[in-house]
């Protein structure tokens, strides 16, 4: 995520060239070191409705692409956000990053409700949590989340310490 946690319309204000140079180096820095991906293959999604490469683009898509061109790092995009997670465009990447939190967390909790693990790299500590967050509104009303992606978080936890 560019931005975590931000009002939809703060959103492209924080989209600088400094916010995605720095964001990817993070990104890029975690995949290699932490998950031991080679050459990690991190791709960016468009802010705007059907916003990408060669396609209509508006001032934020503009920054995006300015920014990894400038990068040192290989990073495609920006790809318009509602075809980046199709299964024959996300299968050739290791990483999408995206511009706001319901244009990550809607689609990954779609292919990976069950068991999926959601990481904050960058942090001096390692970060996971499973897909379905802390799930306080079922534990109010007494009901147990499903403990597989708890599970797999803890796992991932684990091995990110060694």
């Amino acid at each position: 995520l560019l931005t975590r946690h931000e009002l939809l319309r703060n959103v492209p204000a924080k989209i600088t060239k400094k916010a995605v140079i720095d964001t990817t180096a993070v990104v890029y820095d975690f995949l290699r070191k932490r998950l031991k991906i080679k050459n990690p293959r991190i791709v960016f999604s468009g802010f705007n409705p059907h916003a990408g490469v060669d396609t209509f683009m508006d001032r934020e898509e503009e920054t995006i692409k300015k920014a990894i061109s400038a990068h040192a790092i290989s990073i495609d995009g920006p790809y318009p956000a509602d075809t980046i997670f199709l299964k024959q465009r996300i299968s050739r990447y290791d990483c999408v990053i995206t511009c706001y939190h319901d244009q990550a967390m809607i689609p990954f909790k779609m292919l990976a409700f069950k068991n999926g693990v959601n990481v904050t790299a960058g942090l001096p500590i390692i970060r996971t949590s499973p897909s379905h967050g802390v799930a306080f509104d079922l534990i109010k009303k007494g009901k147990r989340p499903l403990h597989f992606s708890m599970l797999e978080a803890i796992k991932l936890s684990a091995n990110l310490s060694l």
